[in-house]
């Protein structure tokens, strides 16, 4: 006969709580903010803020939805933010809106959900959200799309910005430049300090490269202690100017640990997609590898091109996108 053994009952109880200490107030319609979510196209995931007024929709450096794909004109639409309503209307571009599968002509309102068609390789989705919904599409972006220890870019968000980038630079005739970064002995860091010293060096190191990169470049980590940063629409002078400052600003910075300072530097490799052979994305970044490698045997701490003199005293080459449509 076999006994029955019954579970023990279960002594812990749930907490109570008062109910207005777990009462959330709904928004009101006037705290409801505008956003666009990026569901096809570069960047995707990417939550824009619509701000009240006027938001420019396109390629525009200026715009305050900037898209740089080649179907999207430098102004494309507007989105006009009102008390109670979110309008769009088409500027003018060369292969229009469409908001529920119709080409807009004029002005229209937006419901929420409703999906932005601009081109037909960009899809945005428009919605009201409050500060709990906005703060979670948020985080959720930054899990996807950022490393977590150094909040640099990951590898995936980087491909998918040079896939973009590069037909806009073909179509242009504007170069872009890749660095591929990478810091010297890191290893002896680890192995001297430990792996919070680290840790807090790559953090470091990171924030001085945000701190000296243009805010359209894009810095990426792409290994244990290597990054690279896209730098659209500029030149390989202008590429080594940043580079040779980076380096700089690097060497200069005191990394203090536990009260402890660790030299750090930097090797950098310096592409642009100009140069001869390069023919695709994936050479771009294979020319910077060697390059970089190249400066690691000379005896790091350096850019590879070598800048001259004349190069590091120009001012950085400044190029614009000047095609209006």
């Amino acid at each position: 006969m076999v006994k029955r053994v019954h579970p023990e009952p279960e002594h812990e109880t749930t907490e109570r709580y008062p109910p207005e200490s777990i009462r959330v107030e709904e928004p009101a319609p006037g705290e409801l903010v505008g956003t666009l979510t990026m569901l096809k196209g570069p960047r995707l995931g990417t939550v824009y803020q619509l701000k009240r007024g006027r938001n420019i929709l396109g390629r525009a450096p200026d715009a305050e939805v900037q898209i740089t794909l080649d179907g999207v004109s430098r102004q494309h639409a507007r989105i006009l933010v009102e008390e109670k309503a979110c309008f769009i209307e088409d500027l003018g571009s060369t292969n229009g809106t469409h908001i529920r599968g119709d080409r807009i002509d004029g002005r229209v309102e937006l419901q929420d959900g409703d999906r932005i068609n601009l081109g037909g390789e960009v899809v945005l989705r428009f919605a009201r959200e409050g500060e709990l919904e906005q703060r979670l599409r948020e985080e959720l972006y930054d899990l996807a799309t950022r490393d977590p220890l150094t909040k640099a870019y990951n590898r995936r968000v980087l491909e998918e910005r040079m896939e973009s980038e590069w037909p806009w630079a073909v179509r242009h005739e504007k170069e872009c430049s890749l660095l591929a970064i990478d810091i010297d002995h890191f290893k002896l860091v680890n192995d001297s300090h430990g792996h919070p010293a680290g840790d807090d060096v790559l953090r470091q190191v990171v924030d001085v490269v945000y701190q000296t990169v243009r805010r359209e470049d894009l810095l990426a980590r792409v290994g244990g202690e290597e990054f690279t940063v896209l730098c659209r629409a500029t030149a390989l002078p202008a590429a080594l100017i940043l580079a040779e400052r980076i380096r700089a600003n690097v060497a200069d910075e005191p990394f203090i640990w536990r009260g402890r300072e660790i030299p750090v530097t930097v090797s950098v490799g310096v592409a642009a997609s100009n140069e001869m052979n390069i023919h695709s994305p994936e050479g771009l970044r294979n020319l910077a590898d060697q390059r970089l490698y190249l400066a690691k045997t000379r005896g790091r701490n350096c850019v590879e091109p070598v800048p001259s003199p004349d190069v590091l005293e120009s001012p950085p080459e400044q190029q614009g996108d000047d095609d209006n449509q």
